[in-house]
């Protein structure tokens, strides 16, 4: 996997992979990985980090309640700091799956409750990063670029998200 390849020639000290909702390409890579290992004893410094870009929506969102324009599915990227968070991701990546529904396009929706559920229960293990444009944050900020709201409005939004993904994630593991 030249990903893993270029990460190792540039002396990195860890790589994470992070596809949207899915977790299947960490097998191909922990067994690249492992055989690289066996090889090399320098790629055991090379810390793979398993993530996951979720679609973060409203509780309860599915095919038959979908208001277009109005529902986002925003991106929210999410890191396994240890295995615990590992099995945190697998579990949100399952219930997603399980409630998978075609609408133009395959969505799996990841509800606020199940990351309340998931990782509220036991926070600390992972780490969640507001991702690209189609984050919440970032959603708010082109709401500032099209006039539909103040920069005032969208920093007020965005400290709350934030300090609510705080108080489910815990300080220090939103950024």
């Amino acid at each position: 996997m030249k990903f893993f390849d270029r990460a190792h020639e540039l002396g990195l000290n860890g790589v994470a992979i992070t596809d949207h909702e899915a977790l299947s390409s960490f097998i191909k890579a922990e067994l690249y990985l492992n055989e690289k290992r066996e090889e090399d004893p320098t790629w055991k410094n090379l810390k793979f980090i398993r993530g996951n870009e979720i679609y973060l929506v409203r509780n309860g969102l599915g095919k038959d309640n979908y208001v277009r324009g109005v529902d986002r599915f925003f991106h929210f990227v999410l890191l396994a700091k240890d295995y615990t968070g590992y099995l945190q991701l697998c579990e949100l990546s399952s219930r997603a799956w399980k409630r998978s529904y075609k609408h133009f396009q395959v969505r799996r929706p990841t509800y606020y409750q199940d990351i309340i559920d998931v990782i509220g229960a036991n926070p600390g293990h992972i780490i969640g990063s507001t991702a690209c444009i189609g984050g919440q944050i970032g959603n708010k900020f082109l709401q500032v670029l099209d006039g539909a709201i103040s920069i005032d409005e969208a920093m007020t939004y965005n400290r709350a998200w934030i300090e609510r993904m705080q108080e489910i994630l815990g300080v220090g593991n939103v950024f």
